[in-house]
């Protein structure tokens, strides 16, 4: 009960700050990236993008995937596989200097080092602390069903509605070994391993907290997940460019999700560092 109480104290201390725009930059600048990304994914066939773009879509989704309409019932595909992308190389600078922030919020910002700015300056630690867990995630929840279910030309839907599901609290898991990582980088002044580390300690510490943090949030995007599992019929009885406007949402769903993960982790590592230290 005690975690859960903390963890509840948690999510109400970062309803608090949702109104505090100066927070909101990393997740909101985010949010633009991925939406650029998402744009030019949807325009691969201009003759700028397409010498790049036009051979990685036909890597993820095959031949038969380029035309219209087909094209944007792959599109969630594509875009999850541009995805990891985005959340290794800004993800980690971005979401760092979230957790950064909500720490600050609860006491004076150190003069001159604003969140984003001291986040770019450890740019490359934060990287590589996030890297495993990006690893992880695309071994254990891509390559590890298509290796072991891609030979199945009959997969029964319960299983893979049970891999979808699964996947998520995996995925959710995962996260959280790497939770704490990025302030034991930012305000311990950890180097990457050790960093990994004590995020692993101070999740082992207080698993079930932890473990909400970020799942809880990651349940946001379910319903809207569900309906990318139906693309094919939103393409073949609404405008096909409907599903790029789902996945234009889902990725404000997502910011709002990373936005209480980074509210509730930094408090929750406030409470497992401080409250260890008196």
């Amino acid at each position: 009960m005690g975690q859960l109480k903390v963890l509840l104290w948690s999510w109400i201390e970062t309803t608090r700050n949702l109104g505090r725009g100066r927070i909101w930059g990393p997740f909101l600048l985010l949010v633009v990236i991925q939406w650029a990304f998402l744009l030019l994914l949807t325009q691969f066939h201009r003759t700028i993008l397409a010498p790049v773009l036009v051979p990685w879509i036909r890597l993820v989704v095959g031949e038969g995937a380029m035309g219209y309409p087909v094209y944007f019932a792959a599109l969630p595909t594509i875009y999850n596989a541009a995805g990891i992308l985005i959340d290794i190389f800004f993800g980690a600078w971005l979401l760092g200097a979230g957790f950064l922030l909500f720490w600050q919020a609860d006491r004076p910002a150190d003069p001159g080092t604003g969140g984003i700015q001291r986040a770019r300056s450890s740019y490359w630690s934060l990287l590589l602390a996030r890297l495993p867990l990006a690893l992880l995630i695309v071994g254990l929840l891509i390559l590890l069903p298509r290796l072991v279910l891609g030979s199945v030309a009959d997969v029964p839907g319960t299983l893979v509605r049970a891999i979808r599901y699964g996947s998520i609290v995996v995925a959710s898991a995962l996260e959280c070994l790497f939770l704490y990582a990025p302030l034991a980088i930012l305000v311990e002044r950890r180097r990457p391993l050790d960093a990994i580390r004590r995020s692993m300690s101070l999740a082992a510490g207080a698993p079930l907290a932890t473990f909400g943090a970020v799942l809880v949030p990651n349940l946001i995007q379910v319903p809207i997940s569900a309906l990318f599992r139906r693309s094919d019929t939103i393409v073949r009885n609404m405008a096909p460019e409907v599903v790029a406007w789902l996945l234009a949402l889902s990725v404000l769903l997502y910011a709002v999700a990373a936005f209480y993960m980074a509210g509730s982790g930094a408090r929750l590592f406030r409470i497992r560092t401080e409250g260890a230290a008196r």
